[in-house]
């Protein structure tokens, strides 16, 4: 699909209601597309639906609930040329220690989320000739501390996304996945002004924070939905830390280690302390 080719497009979008997700569907609407998106966000949906007009469909709910993806579907009338899976929650979490509401919510919006986004959406895909483009991270080669279960959603992601390609390609439908790096949105602002990571980021040069902006990111994503490409990058050098993800984590836990970056202040990622094992001889016959 060239840009001018979206003209009378029916798109899928999740997580449409703020930066990545919000500014596709602005590039989307440009090119003539009709697009339905999916977010938790409904007051921001309705705003947006306000400003864009009737080919931005708006459905408030969770890619968690089978329900509210086939209503997403039917708001665009029930068939779909093209599935961006873009929807996904961030923040830090350790891995011992901390909000375990907080990681489970990422593991389930970012990968279960994304399965289920798959189930609902693809069999309303035209066949052949659908797209599929799922967004994925750099974070998946190259992990620093309390990215563990944000990270591991993603590469779950791209798991799930290596076979669902097989098992769609007799279909006609071809699958991308994007990869990014930063992307300047209000929560990356705010998981990089975290306190836990101000070694990280007084120490590594700022070139590894810098970050692009949503439309640069929207503007990747098209790309990835008009084309047939199996891989996109953006910027181009988020290609670099795929190729080889062992030595690219190695080498930032020695950077880390040498520079102090990767250094935690005291409590950020605490261990509990062990529970006391049961007193066997008191309970001895």
């Amino acid at each position: 699909m060239a840009r001018r080719s979206f003209r009378g497009r029916r798109v899928v979008l999740t997580g449409a209601a703020n930066g990545i997700g919000a500014a596709t569907a602005r590039r989307l609407l440009d090119a003539g597309a009709t697009v339905a998106t999916l977010d938790r966000d409904g007051d921001t949906l309705d705003h947006l639906a306000r400003q864009l007009g009737p080919a931005f469909r708006p459905v408030t709910g969770d890619v968690r609930d089978p329900e509210a993806l086939r209503r997403t579907v039917a708001a665009i009338g029930g068939s779909v040329d093209g599935l961006v899976v873009n929807a996904a929650h961030a923040d830090l979490a350790p891995v011992i220690g901390g909000d375990a509401d907080e990681a489970e919510e990422m593991i389930e919006i970012n990968l279960l989320g994304a399965w289920r986004t798959l189930r609902e959406v693809v069999p309303a895909l035209r066949r052949p000739g659908g797209r599929v483009v799922l967004v994925t991270s750099t974070s998946v080669a190259v992990t620093p501390q309390l990215y563990g279960p944000y990270a591991a959603s993603k590469a779950g992601l791209e798991g799930l996304a290596n076979a669902f390609t097989i098992e769609v390609r007799p279909h006609g439908i071809s699958v991308g996945l994007l990869t990014l790096h930063s992307v300047d949105t209000p929560t990356y602002q705010r998981v990089i002004g975290d306190e836990r990571l101000q070694p990280m980021v007084d120490r590594l040069p700022p070139v590894a924070f810098r970050a692009m902006s949503a439309s640069d990111a929207a503007r990747a994503v098209i790309r990835a939905l008009a084309s047939n490409r199996r891989r996109t990058f953006a910027p181009w050098w988020a290609a670099l830390p795929l190729l080889s993800p062992v030595l690219t984590q190695a080498g930032f836990d020695a950077v880390g280690r040498l520079t102090g970056a990767t250094r935690l202040p005291a409590g950020a990622a605490a261990i509990p302390d062990p529970v006391p094992a049961d007193d066997r001889s008191a309970t001895a016959s």
